[in-house]
């Protein structure tokens, strides 16, 4: 008779055998310094364009952008 902890009663996998082989952290490493730079690129860009520009208009030019990469 098999545990309960070893397989579910429905024959799926136990949660920790459907796991990845293996985590990529340096990978997960560079993209959050990546996302981190690329915020404080967006954000310095902003500041100075504010300078120059209605805010409004940063503003919607910034999140035209970002929906665009999200998209």
């Amino acid at each position: 008779m098999k545990s309960a902890a070893s397989s579910p009663a429905d024959g799926r996998p136990p949660a920790e055998a459907v796991r990845p082989a293996a985590d990529n952290i340096p990978l997960g490493i560079a993209l959050m310094i990546g996302a981190t730079l690329l915020l404080t690129l967006s954000n310095a860009f902003s500041k100075h364009l504010v300078a120059h520009y209605p805010v409004g208009e940063v503003m919607f030019l910034r999140s035209s952008i970002a929906f665009g990469l999200v998209c």
